[in-house]
């Protein structure tokens, strides 16, 4: 059993990467530029091309074969042209200016040179913390540095952005030493390629920086509002997780006897009107079943919450993120009560599909079984028909089924995007919803990659419960 689960997790290394390949293709074709999107369409080329750099979006997507840094190769200062060929100048840059190459072609070199001093200062921030290995936080995102730790007298460097900042020393009353390197002057233009010295890292692109960052535990920050993916993450990734396992007990609750009793009592009423209900259950949009259920249950009658995961009296301290899970750790009736009203809804919408396919995949089954010598001999030696079909028929039938819902739960996880937008859900698929429409790169990608790991994960625990339901199954 170990060898194997060693072996698929080690089989899930290649299917991450592809999808990542795939993920990272796909999302640079959606149409527009984050930095556009998050300056606006009335933005300048050198800001537009300042956040790009920033960004990391002036780098190639995959192997970087233009180059990455460039050095002037004589004198000491050098000359950035507008264009190809072009004698119009449109700046200067010395020795210490930091080039970085953003195009390359016809013996040409597209650059960013960038004028730089380093400072050193005092900042200090009474809401700043500090962890145990001395990493601190700050709790404000612009400071004032000082050149001295004093309130009154020293003299001002101005104010730095505290995610610029090093620390060097912690000192008394909220002081902080530290340091940050300030941008004095940019520009941008073209040079002749013999004039510089070009520095080639074939792995200095987009990709493979992103999952090097992925690789040491870095989701990295949205492009809008510099906020922590991670963070953001643990907050939303309960939501969904709830959400998906309710639709999913529902699911199962529901369409497991419906399948048994198809089954059992084949080509009677209530045999089609259960596969009817199937078939209707697939075919059934979810954003107007969503939106029917909400203008009936929350508008005429009242009697459902429209939208969230719980009313903003509720007290409720939040522990697990799973809400429910909360609500019962702490005692607190009411308030699981009030979760159970929000969760009712988008859980029905959400399990119509599962609950259909659950159905029809243990019919299909449970006929399959039925029809065996074993379940014969069973009804021959009289055996009541209750437990030959609990007993011997259905836990044999169940094989398939597992399958299903293990497939399905990755399904709801990945796919509640109509769902949370329609009930206003703060999971993640909405989150990935609104992250397209703002063209936010990393939180996509983010996103995709633990959807795709919790979906590996759900298949391997799926193929390992087989052995628990039928000993004939040797993983191993």
């Amino acid at each position: 059993m170990t060898t194997y689960i060693v072996r698929r997790l080690l089989e899930a290394i290649p299917v991450l990467l592809g999808v990542s390949i795939l993920v990272f293709m796909f999302i640079h074709l959606i149409p527009g530029d984050p930095a556009i999107a998050l300056l606006g369409e009335r933005a300048t080329p050198e800001n537009v091309e300042r956040i790009r750099e920033r960004l990391g979006l002036n780098k190639p997507l995959f192997f970087n074969l233009q180059g990455s840094e460039a050095t002037l190769r004589s004198g000491d200062t050098g000359q950035l042209y507008a264009d190809i060929g072009s004698d119009q100048v449109v700046g200067e840059f010395t020795t210490a200016a930091e080039l970085s190459i953003i195009d390359r072609k016809d013996d040409w070199v597209k650059l960013i040179a960038v004028e730089a001093e380093d400072f050193e200062g005092w900042v200090q921030d009474a809401r700043a913390t500090v962890d145990d290995q001395g990493v601190v936080t700050f709790g404000q995102d612009r400071l004032r540095a000082v050149d001295e730790p004093l309130e009154r007298g020293a003299r001002r460097l101005g104010s730095v952005n505290t995610p610029d900042l090093t620390v060097v020393a912690i000192g008394e009353d909220g002081w902080y030493q530290v340091t940050w390197t300030r941008e004095l002057a940019r520009r941008i233009g073209w040079i002749p390629e013999d004039q510089v010295d070009i520095t080639v890292r074939i792995f200095d692109s987009q990709y493979f920086i992103y999952m090097g960052n992925i690789l040491s535990g870095d989701l990295g920050n949205s492009i809008q509002g510099n906020i922590p993916i991670a963070n953001e993450l643990r907050r939303r990734l309960p939501a969904t997780i709830e959400l998906s396992a309710f639709a999913l007990a529902l699911a199962v609750i529901i369409g497991i006897p419906v399948g048994v009793l198809s089954a059992v009592y084949r080509n009677s009423i209530i045999d089609t009107a259960s596969m009817t209900g199937a078939l209707i259950g697939v075919s059934m949009p979810i954003f107007w079943l969503g939106l029917l259920l909400i203008y009936i249950f929350s508008i005429r009658l009242q009697l459902l919450p429209m939208v969230g995961r719980l009313d903003l009296g509720t007290d409720l301290t939040r522990i697990t993120g799973f809400l429910s899970v909360d609500a019962v750790i702490q005692g607190n009736w009411p308030a699981l009560w009030d979760v159970l009203k929000h969760l009712l809804m988008p859980a029905v919408v959400l399990s119509t599909i599962p609950v259909s396919i659950i159905a029809r995949i243990t019919r299909s089954s449970m006929l399959e079984v039925l029809g065996q010598d074993y379940i014969r001999t069973a009804r021959a030696k009289g055996v009541i028909e209750r437990l030959v079909i609990n007993k011997h028929a259905l836990r044999n039938a169940l094989l398939p089924v597992v399958t299903v819902v293990g497939l399905q739960l990755g399904v709801l996880l990945s796919g509640a995007v109509l769902t949370e937008t329609i009930f206003t859900w703060p999971g993640i698929g909405r989150w990935v919803f609104d992250s397209i429409l703002k063209r936010e790169y990393p939180i996509i990608q983010s996103v995709t990659l633990i959807v795709a790991f919790m979906f590996v994960t759900i298949n391997l625990l799926v193929d390992v419960s087989y052995a628990m339901l039928n000993p004939r199954i040797r993983l191993s």
